[in-house]
């Protein structure tokens, strides 16, 4: 009886945790004109451009940290970090370019004392193959056919 009550115990902080903190924080990433949003998938070699908005926190200097992670905490390849004050909105901006196939997560992390909030959503990066559009592919074979036609026409002569 005592473990249910303690396993639903932790069940609801996992679900309360994201949203702790003391404001609120809201991700704008893009790669190139593409808005992401969690679980999209995204190029290898093409930079993503990552802005975190940070508002309304309570006054007071608060250290963020924006990067990627293999899991949804803790960060693993910091990206940009500092620290602000007061309870304006603040944007950060930084860009992430990956480099392997997989899973990865963007994660903001900020604090204010002892509150803290921890924001993420993941992204799947895969290699992307170009594939011609079916007019290229046929203005490719019409030429080819003009040189075989042009060739063979001076051979007859």
């Amino acid at each position: 009886m005592i473990s249910r009550i303690l396993l639903v115990g932790i069940f609801m902080l996992m679900l309360v945790m994201p949203a702790m903190g003391a404001g609120n924080t809201n991700f704008d990433v893009k790669q190139g004109t593409t808005v992401l949003g969690a679980g999209d998938n995204v190029t290898i070699g093409v930079p993503i451009i990552i802005n975190v908005t940070y508002g309304n926190w309570d006054p007071g200097t608060k250290n963020y940290s924006i990067g990627i992670g293999d899991t949804y905490y803790p960060i693993d390849n910091e990206l940009t970090s500092g620290t602000f004050t007061d309870g304006v909105y603040y944007v950060f901006g930084t860009t992430y370019t990956p480099n392997v196939a997989g899973k990865f997560y963007v994660i903001s992390q900020c604090s204010l004392g002892t509150d803290s909030g921890i924001i993420d959503f993941d992204l799947h990066a895969q290699q992307q193959n170009a594939v011609p559009e079916p007019a290229t592919i046929a203005m490719t074979l019409m030429g080819m056919l003009a040189i075989i036609g042009f060739v063979w026409s001076r051979k007859e002569e």
